[in-house]
């Protein structure tokens, strides 16, 4: 009308084409991503391969070879198929079968197959990743029997100062919800052949334990549990553990029932044979370590897995090259990108998962770099054959890192 409130319809559509301009098919740098190559139908983050669907748009029909292959009834292979899963898939359902509110804060999950069959066996110290929506995903720790397969137990603190995802779990996830989660990861194994084993943990860091307690238990093995909380209320499974039957291995410290753990002297002097795992605050597996070597303890004789990241030291991001030795390749990383990132959008495929160098799934082998080591997963050991690479970086500016892909 007068006041330019519509548009004519044979104008909507009307787009500034230039088709005399000449593209080079040689110059194209378009990725085709067919069927079998496409991510699945999994609600978790799947990088794609840019590179491998460069090289497999230079690889399609052309329109006229299609044509002629259609025209010739030659219809085998013409369309790419999908690709079969092999092995477990990257994220598969399960109901919540029960919900056990321990505290105002600490909610006891257990999850069951859809089908009631077994679930996909785990190790104590393994964890397993929650979707809790597509673009959020928490790592837990399986606090059940690791002989049975009915079931996971998961032990989901709220945390009022996170991003939000344990919150959206304890509102949503309740009684009859099927979820997604990914297949058991273990990077806090535990060494059943140790002579003793000492689990100290704080908080909701007693989840890992309790499997770990289970299984050491089946084997026959020396171990003793130190347990650290508040109280015996707010701590959650507290009550669950003495109906253990190793809950003569179990030791309580309820800073509120003025049973607070003196851990220089719950430590004992180390002894070849020995291992210690802890899980909890930061504070509290500092001063377990701290306690531990002062007593002699090596740094292959301690674990600990932190559920949280803790306080960063200030790092000064710099760019630096990442040399690929097996492919020799070579990619230059930005200050603004991290190693993991600038190998994604180079096509080279990564798995991650917490981007915060506290679950270890981005490992990867270097050879002797120079290395500014961000993470919190690695031991010093492993720190000389290993580097994370979502966080990690070369020491020096523009210095190189090299790595075994």
């Amino acid at each position: 009308d007068q006041r330019n409130r519509f548009v004519a319809a044979k104008h909507t559509n009307a787009r500034q084409l230039q088709p005399h301009l000449t593209l080079k098919y040689e110059e194209q740098t378009l990725a085709a991503y067919t069927a079998d190559m496409v991510p699945g139908p999994f609600p978790v983050t799947q990088p794609v391969d840019r590179e491998a669907g460069i090289k497999r748009y230079r690889e399609l029909l052309s329109p006229e070879e299609y044509k002629q292959r259609l025209a010739n009834g030659e219809t085998a292979d013409l369309v790419p198929k999908p690709t079969p899963v092999k092995g477990l898939p990257p994220a598969f359902p399960v109901t919540v079968s029960r919900r056990v509110d321990l505290t105002d804060k600490i909610v006891k999950y257990e999850l069951s197959s859809l089908d009631g069959g077994p679930l996909p066996a785990f190790d104590a110290g393994a964890h397993i990743s929650v979707v809790v929506t597509p673009e959020i995903q928490r790592q837990y720790s399986l606090a059940g029997d690791p002989t049975d397969q009915t079931k996971y137990v998961l032990g989901i603190q709220l945390e009022d100062e996170g991003q939000g995802g344990s919150k959206l779990i304890h509102q949503l996830f309740q009684e009859g919800r099927t979820i997604f989660i990914t297949p058991p990861a273990n990077h806090f194994p535990l060494d059943e052949n140790a002579d003793f084993s000492l689990l100290m943990a704080g908080g909701i860091g007693i989840t890992p334990m309790i499997a770990m307690a289970h299984r050491l238990h089946a084997l026959g093995k020396e171990f003793i549990m130190h347990f650290s909380a508040k109280s015996t209320e707010q701590s959650g499974f507290a009550h669950e553990l003495k109906t253990q039957p190793w809950v003569d291995r179990v030791f309580f410290h309820f800073s509120q029932e003025g049973k607070r753990a003196d851990i220089e002297e719950l430590v004992p002097n180390y002894r070849p044979g020995f291992k210690l795992y802890t899980c909890g605050g930061v504070r509290y597996m500092d001063g377990v370590f701290s306690a531990a070597q002062n007593k002699g303890w090596p740094e292959d004789a301690l674990s600990r897995e932190y559920f949280s990241v803790p306080e960063l030291p200030v790092y000064e991001d710099h760019p630096f090259t990442l040399e690929l030795v097996s492919s020799k390749r070579t990619i230059e990383v930005s200050a603004e990108k991290t190693a993991a990132e600038a190998l994604v959008e180079a096509g080279i495929h990564v798995d991650t998962m917490c981007c915060d160098g506290i679950c270890g799934v981005c490992a990867v082998n270097h050879l002797g770099s120079e290395i500014e080591h961000r993470d919190f997963v690695l031991s010093n050991q492993e720190r000389e054959q290993k580097v994370i690479l979502c966080c990690s970086r070369a020491k020096e500016a523009n210095g190189l890192l090299r790595i075994n892909l």
